[in-house]
């Protein structure tokens, strides 16, 4: 009797797990079938290549291969930010120290921090965000690109009607990076004044901030 009761628990306890482990978002349904479809995204353009080495980098620093990356997918490296905040995957290797930079064109935006990975947002024209993560290589072992799921934490969600697409969002950073409120997190775009925005960035140039 007692064995029957432990394995109905077993049975309870284990059922949520295993119904959430199937349950898929409706981008991922018919008929949009996002993980179905093959990507036509500037980056997915190039990952074979990249991977079998077919697109040479140069891989004599970390900085230099990341350089060439951006040169690959036409990314001007002054279109770098700097975020201090540890809203990322790799939050453990941010910090004011060791911020995560990030480059951007029109259609992709590469993530990358010193000493950790790089992170792709790609964006097709009908599937919306592709997200990659891979290492930077350390020597001339071949790139193994990841097609990751758990950019949809923050990239799928209901500030863009829980479809894939880029974020944009200010928070209060603590003195490690971490965030110690959420800052607007109901508001975005141009309504908040300027002075209110970027919490996390740091800014450059000429824009009358002192303070943010």
């Amino acid at each position: 009797m007692k064995r029957g009761i432990l394995f109905l628990l077993a049975a309870m306890l284990t059922a949520p797990a295993a119904g959430a482990a199937k349950r898929l978002r409706d981008f991922e349904k018919p008929p949009h079938n996002y993980w179905q479809r093959a990507p036509q995204d500037q980056f997915t353009k190039i990952k074979d290549a990249l991977e079998s080495g077919k697109l040479p980098l140069d891989r004599t620093s970390e900085k230099a291969f990341v350089i060439s990356l951006l040169k690959a997918i036409d990314i001007t490296p002054s279109t770098q930010t700097l975020v201090y905040s540890t809203t990322s995957l790799q939050l453990s290797r941010i910090s004011p120290r060791n911020p995560r930079a990030l480059y951007f064109n029109e259609d992709v935006y590469v993530g990358w921090v010193p000493g950790g990975q790089i992170e792709i947002a790609s964006i097709d024209p009908a599937l919306g965000g592709i997200y990659y993560i891979f290492n930077v290589p350390r020597g001339p072992g071949q790139i193994r690109v990841e097609r990751s799921t758990r950019c949809f934490n923050c990239h799928a969600e209901f500030e863009h009607g829980r479809v894939p697409g880029l974020l944009l969002k200010s928070v209060v950073p603590g003195p490690g990076g971490g965030s110690l409120e959420s800052f607007r997190s109901d508001t975005t775009g141009h309504g908040i004044p300027f002075k209110d925005r970027f919490g996390g960035w740091h800014l450059t140039g000429k824009h009358g901030i002192n303070e943010h």
